[in-house]
């Protein structure tokens, strides 16, 4: 199998598990400091940098922005259950979500942000629940659980709600369905 992973000084690189060798594969990444990555299918790659969103194809072997996140910080972005969109996190404007269309163009659906119930619109961290349930961490702190059924009505959990340390890096689920926090600082709880 094939296992892409993104460098310092090479920007992404496939590693060839049978060989174990590495190759770079885009050369337009070096110079990008590249925080999340997901496969849209098997020959488009879809990346969060520091400089915007791109899509990178193995066939062409070009990357393109995704125009409306040209020079946007974007600190995350998760692939959805469904896999018929995703969610992107921002440094500076919430969290965004974004659906595929025929032609595998985003088009963006709606933005969660300060204005719309986040405590802050720097976005650390996105977890998405198996049944659709999506929750936001923030530098702000604390963490945002937004329903889809409720139209994503904002709920905030912070240390008055019980929350060890308001700063979440990461969110995961395990088999019995509890959700783990790891935070600065904190641990994981």
């Amino acid at each position: 199998g094939l296992v892409v992973a993104s460098t310092r000084s090479s920007g992404l690189v496939a590693i060839d598990n049978s060989k174990f060798s590495a190759q770079a594969i885009c050369a337009d990444c070096e110079e990008q400091m590249i925080n999340s990555a997901e496969f849209i299918d098997r020959n488009l790659l879809l990346i969060a940098s520091n400089s915007g969103l791109y899509t990178y194809s193995f066939l062409n072997r070009k990357m393109q922005v995704v125009t409306p996140f040209a020079s946007e910080e974007i600190t995350c972005l998760l692939l959805k259950k469904k896999r018929d969109g995703c969610w992107v996190g921002t440094k500076e404007k919430g969290v965004y979500e974004l659906t595929f269309t025929e032609s595998q163009s985003l088009v963006v659906v709606r933005n969660i942000s300060k204005e719309t119930g986040l405590s802050g619109n720097s976005v650390q961290c996105i977890f998405e629940e198996k049944q659709g349930t999506l929750w936001v961490a923030t530098l702000e702190g604390g963490i945002h659980k937004l329903v889809p059924a409720e139209n994503y009505r904002c709920t905030f959990y912070q240390k008055e709600q019980g929350l060890g340390n308001e700063f979440v890096k990461v969110m995961l689920q395990d088999a019995e369905e509890n959700l783990w926090l790891g935070t600065y600082g904190g641990g994981l709880f």
